[in-house]
């Protein structure tokens, strides 16, 4: 049986023998499905929670692009055997190679270019706004020491 979601995708079963009155063997393999599959999901929290509960032990991967507050509680009650839940915001992995000169971009640049590079997509009308609002506290605190 399945022990853990690194085994998601494995049959698992048992092969069963048959020998004929010459000798010869023939085998087949016999998928064993328990009463609970270890399965991973996938998926907006909005289409996960639209889709019918399930026994089965999971691992719900999320692909909003917003953070979902209070995940598993609220997938628990459709899915009681969730186990794991990840939120996948499409952030790329990163290998630490940089090629711009930090010393001519303002603090501004910087953090559009951080988010541009993981996100790869460029910071909404509303995260603009919203940035500009917390570098703006950031520069009045740092000017009023």
């Amino acid at each position: 049986m399945r022990y853990s979601f690194d085994e998601v995708r494995q049959k698992k079963g048992i092969i069963v023998g048959t020998i004929d009155g010459e000798g010869n063997v023939s085998t087949t393999f016999r998928e064993m499905l328990p009463l609970h599959q270890v399965r991973e999901i996938q998926g907006s929290f909005a289409d996960i929670m639209a889709k019918e509960g399930s026994e089965d032990y999971l691992q719900i991967v999320l692909t909003d692009s917003e953070p979902v507050i209070d995940a598993m509680p609220k997938l628990r009650e459709k899915y009681p055997n969730a186990l794991g839940v990840e939120q996948d915001m499409g952030y790329k992995d990163d290998d630490g190679e940089r090629r711009i000169r930090l010393e001519s971009m303002s603090d501004e640049d910087i953090f559009r270019a951080f988010v541009s590079h993981f996100r790869e997509q460029e910071l909404t009308e509303e995260e603009e706004k919203l940035s500009q609002e917390v570098w703006e506290e950031v520069y009045r605190k740092e000017n009023a020491k």
